[in-house]
């Protein structure tokens, strides 16, 4: 059995019982400023209402999936946008920490700990931004007493590779 091919296009029923087809023109929609890294891209479409299309792809087996994101869009913004220099970077490593723009990352390669902090100037709460300041670098430490013995791990097992 043959399988149908499918066509777009407008269709009519009249009163008559009789239907009229008019198949629409053929073709992909236009593509204009192309952006495009290793594996992702980016364009807009032409037509009544253009759009930005982006499509991210990165390797699944990535130890950190989500900085593997942010670095594919930072590359393509960085395409796009030539002279912006507002690149916003994850950090990168084993994450300790993630929630609600606060991000702790361990950094086995280059042997620190990166912080990446957003506090909200406008807040629903009634508390300004000094005071979410604060409570966020609490979290943090927090953070960082909660993952107390696998940063000391981390350090005994730096200085023993040292020692060697």
């Amino acid at each position: 059995m043959k399988k149908p091919i499918k066509i777009r296009g407008t269709g009519a029923y009249y009163e008559d019982n009789t239907f009229e087809f008019t198949p629409q023109k053929e073709g992909n929609p236009q593509r204009k400023d192309v952006f495009k890294t290793k594996c992702s891209t980016m364009y807009t479409t032409t037509g009544k209402q253009p759009k930005r299309v982006v499509t991210i792809q990165y390797d699944p087996d990535a130890p950190d999936p989500r900085a593997a994101v942010y670095d594919e869009v930072d590359a393509l913004f960085k395409k796009a946008l030539p002279d912006d220099k507002s690149s916003r970077t994850a950090p990168k490593g084993r994450t300790l920490m993630n929630e609600h723009g606060r991000v702790v990352k361990y950094n086995n390669t280059a042997r620190q700990i990166e912080i990446s902090l957003a506090v909200p100037i406008d807040t629903t709460d009634g508390k300004d931004y000094k005071t979410n300041f604060y409570e966020y670098i609490q979290e943090l430490s927090k953070c960082l007493q909660y993952n107390t013995d696998f940063l000391n791990r981390q350090v005994t097992s730096a200085v023993k590779s040292s020692i060697k």
